[in-house]
């Protein structure tokens, strides 16, 4: 895989985020929502991020598939590695993500 490109076995077409920012510690948190396609069954996804954790992983299909998902941090690459243990079947899911970082004067994460 090539470090600086995302598989294109995932096609995001709809964000929906929540952000709730905490001006007393500079912190925020957040959830998301992703209608993704996914074109062969994939076990992994591989998202851009930095200055974030992710906190929760799921996806879930209009079949009633749900799986919860793993995630870790790429730091060197800037990217988080999402795993499920079952390979999610082609066709479209909702992928949703909870998360939290830091508010500063660079709005990295942000």
């Amino acid at each position: 895989m090539n470090p600086y490109r995302l598989p294109r076995t995932i096609a995001p077409s709809r964000y929906e985020i929540r952000l709730e920012p905490d001006l007393t510690t500079f912190t925020f948190t957040g959830t998301e929502t992703v209608a993704i396609t996914v074109s062969e069954p994939v076990s992994e996804i591989w998202l851009n991020a930095v200055d974030l954790a992710v906190t929760a992983v799921s996806a879930d299909n209009d079949r009633g598939d749900s799986q919860r998902g793993s995630a870790t941090a790429e730091p060197a690459t800037e990217r988080y590695r999402l795993a499920f243990a079952t390979p999610l079947a082609a066709g479209a899911w909702r992928l949703r993500l909870e998360f939290n970082g830091a508010l500063n004067d660079k709005l990295r994460g942000l």
